[in-house]
């Protein structure tokens, strides 16, 4: 089956992992698989290219015959990329500095609110009685950076 992967891929919390083509539908490769480093290769290093899955049987201990993919060739199709969806190039990290993790814009308000009412709750002093007033004091810079309000003392 020739399919066109999309780049997005997971590991779940049992060690399968998983990747999607360009439609969105999810392909797993087990955990138990036994080529499953070389597969998973394969699959890392070609993002937005097609390519050929092969797909074997295993009976499984219920007596049933159970799909599993046997292996993953690239096809020399480079598939185009739009434009407009590439983002601006990644900037090298200092060495020791840890990349932020994307995160989608509606989870970001999610977790600033979340951040807001546990201040306001008193929760997160309860919870983190040594790093509160760090917490507390990042949340409301941001806070004032974002909004343009100025903090005023008096």
């Amino acid at each position: 089956m020739e399919i066109v992967l999309s780049g997005e891929n997971r590991y779940d919390n049992y060690g399968n992992f998983w990747f999607k083509d360009k439609g969105g539908k999810e392909y797993k490769i087990g955990a138990k698989n036994r080529k499953k480093d070389e597969l998973v290769k394969v699959v890392v290093d070609n993002p937005n290219r097609a390519v050929f899955l092969t797909h074997d049987t295993v009976k499984g201990k219920d007596g049933k015959d159970y799909d599993y993919i046997s292996g993953i060739e690239p096809l020399d199709k480079l598939i185009q990329v739009d434009e407009t969806v590439i983002t601006k190039p990644q900037v090298p990290l200092k060495p020791g500095v840890q990349a932020a993790p994307s995160v989608a814009p509606q989870e970001l308000g999610m977790w600033w609110k979340e951040m807001g009412n546990r201040i306001g709750d008193g929760s997160l002093e309860r919870d983190f009685p040594q790093i509160y007033i760090g917490i507390k004091s990042q949340y409301y810079k941001k806070l004032f950076a974002v909004t343009g309000v100025e903090k005023k003392e008096e």
